[in-house]
């Protein structure tokens, strides 16, 4: 008697999409995700259903890739420094903003004289504004980061001619 109760358990399983791995004890049954109790047999949303027997599978639509265009990046590159004198770079990786706060005026523009540890920006790193300061006096030649566009460590920010 046990023996025709799962097999007409299994084939009610199958017909159900239920893909059965093992039977094996008399109340659970193990399928690729779950244990559960025979009696839960239904249609699984989890799974598909088996393949048909003998049948190949169709062959899948060939991905078409987009051609790749000549036409020049939107992006505009990192602008690198054109002057001989070093740069002042990033000391962290962070948020550049060349203002205090929005709408408020930058900190330094090109031509501003500056004078050691001077603040010149600020980097948000983690939340946290960090005012960076002029390594050395001189006047601001180049800007070379764009305001509020990430920066990593060593990232040039200004040129400073003493």
């Amino acid at each position: 008697m046990a023996s025709s109760f799962w097999n007409i358990a299994y084939q009610q399983a199958m017909r159900s999409g239920v893909f059965v791995a093992k039977v094996y004890s008399f109340l659970h049954i193990t399928t690729n995700y779950l244990a559960f109790p025979a009696y839960a047999f239904g249609p699984s949303s989890m799974m598909p259903p088996p393949p048909m027997a003998g049948l190949p599978m169709p062959p899948s639509p060939p991905v078409s890739l987009p051609a790749p265009s000549s036409a020049p990046a939107t992006e505009k590159p990192a602008t690198a420094p054109s002057s001989s004198h070093p740069p002042l770079k990033s000391p962290m990786a962070g948020t550049f903003y060349r203002s205090p706060g929005p709408g408020e005026p930058p900190f330094v523009k090109v031509g501003d004289k500056v004078q050691k540890g001077q603040v010149v920006c600020i980097i948000e790193a983690m939340k946290l504004m960090n005012e960076i300061e002029a390594e050395k006096s001189g006047t601001i030649t180049e800007l070379l980061a764009e305001d509020g566009k990430p920066v990593s460590v060593d990232t040039p920010l200004f040129t400073i001619v003493p």
